[in-house]
């Protein structure tokens, strides 16, 4: 927390406010365009990560989701019951297993991906090309600096909760 000064934390402030609008914005129009048909939010995500980052332990997908290793059980029990991910032995260890996308999961994830960018095409459609990529640079780079400095972040989370700074959940 040192390391900044107020301009900063203002400002960051400012910013996830808005980053919590836009997900808001993002889960409430895809709300309604499904109309809730969709299935859980969280399993998709595990699906998501399997497709994108490869194969692994239910154990690794809690650690990478931040959840407890129950959480995930139970939905990849739903991942696979869709037949989104199946379980295989795990060549490194063959007591354990390991949870793969099926083929079926990763054209979901492709579908989906291609189906994102057909509904965002129209909001972004008089941007400039020059606009386009420094919003892509720039989103990119944000995302980067919170993933690159996840430590950090825990690390600031901790001194406000031992210091009796917490966040309300309305946000």
């Amino acid at each position: 927390m040192d390391a900044t000064d107020q301009t900063d934390r203002d400002y960051a402030t400012d910013l996830c406010s808005q980053v919590v609008d836009l997900v808001k914005t993002i889960n409430v129009t895809k709300a309604k365009a499904l109309n809730a048909q969709d299935s859980d939010h969280s399993d998709y995500v595990l699906l998501v990560t399997l497709v994108k980052e490869g194969p692994r332990r239910a154990s690794d997908l809690a650690g990478h989701a931040c959840v407890d290793p129950s959480t995930v059980s139970r939905q990849v029990a739903s991942l696979v019951k869709a037949g989104w991910v199946e379980r295989q032995a795990d060549p490194d260890d063959g007591r354990a297993s390991i949870l793969v996308p099926t083929a079926a999961g990763a054209a979901r994830v492709e579908n989906n991906i291609r189906l994102r960018g057909m509904v965002m095409a129209p909001v972004i459609s008089g941007w400039s090309h020059a606009e386009r990529d420094t919003f892509a640079r720039l989103l990119s780079e944000f995302i980067d600096g919170v993933t690159g400095n996840f430590d950090i972040v825990k690390e600031t989370v901790a001194l406000l909760v031992e210091s009796g700074h917490t966040a309300g959940r309305n946000e």
